[in-house]
């Protein structure tokens, strides 16, 4: 009788679940129910407060949402998860912390038609809050410069902090370029390897490799090729089904302390 006044859809997923049908007594088949329907309660508010956050409307169900990936559409959106709202990036709404990057992607499109010099590729120049690119000359810098400013601003995005090579009006010799330390009057990026030394050699394990491996930070792989040999060295270990402290001894720890020294 009470299962009757529930909405079809409540009592098909009722139906689908294993308490619904395990015990026969009227009382804690009730009790199962009861428990049941407090937590689609409770997923419901937290669907209801999730779609609060984002500023979605009941009217916006239907809404076509643009999604970044591919720019694929999905029209006629019935039912809105927490997880899909966490997840999704979404264009068109008001609220969305995740939409950033979409948005600049979409912003930077509406012009490149105007000003394909200064645009064309500009979104794949990007890491993080970073915009690092290059010209052939000054007049092209200021062109740069001056356009990549004026499209931007126009989105809410501001560049600042410009920092460029061959230029004497441009004081600073050194900063700092995605974390590495550049010298923008030689236009040379150098690499912190401080932490070689506070490696011990003593007794060399899995773990040591690894961090001799991976610890150098090199967003732009311009050391990939010197940071290649430890790799594959490493890539021997499990060849030889060693443990993480495992000592390694051998050739190949001789080769780990040429690598380290070197």
């Amino acid at each position: 009788m009470i299962e009757s006044c529930f909405p079809e859809d409540f009592l098909n997923a009722w139906n689908r679940s294993n308490a619904s049908g395990a015990p026969t007594e009227a009382k804690e088949r009730l009790n199962n129910l009861m428990a049941f329907l407090k937590t689609e309660v409770e997923g419901e508010e937290q669907l209801s407060l999730a779609m609060k956050g984002f500023d979605l409307r009941k009217d916006e169900d239907k809404k076509t949402l643009r999604v970044k990936k591919e720019d694929l559409e999905i029209s006629k959106v019935k039912t809105l998860t927490a997880a899909g709202l966490l997840t999704t990036v979404i264009q068109e709404l008001k609220k969305c912390v995740f939409c950033g990057e979409a948005l600049l992607d979409y912003h930077i499109n509406q012009y490149v038609a105007l000003k394909p010099f200064v645009l064309s590729g500009f979104s794949k120049s990007f890491y993080v809050d970073n915009l690092v690119s290059g010209v052939d000359n000054e007049i092209q810098l200021e062109e740069f410069m001056t356009d990549a400013n004026d499209v931007l601003n126009k989105g809410g995005f501001e560049l600042r902090n410009w920092t460029f090579t061959s230029s004497e009006t441009n004081s600073s010799k050194s900063s700092d370029l995605l974390g590495l330390p550049w010298d923008s009057h030689l236009d040379v990026i150098a690499f912190s390897i401080d932490w070689i030394e506070d490696i011990k050699l003593e007794i060399i394990t899995k773990k040591t490799m690894l961090s001799i491996a991976h610890r150098l930070f090199d967003p732009f792989g311009v050391a990939s090729p010197v940071m290649l040999c430890p790799k594959l060295m490493l890539q021997e270990t499990w060849k030889m089904s060693l443990g993480w402290d495992a000592e390694i001894k051998g050739s190949l720890k001789h080769s780990t302390i040429v690598v380290q020294r070197s």
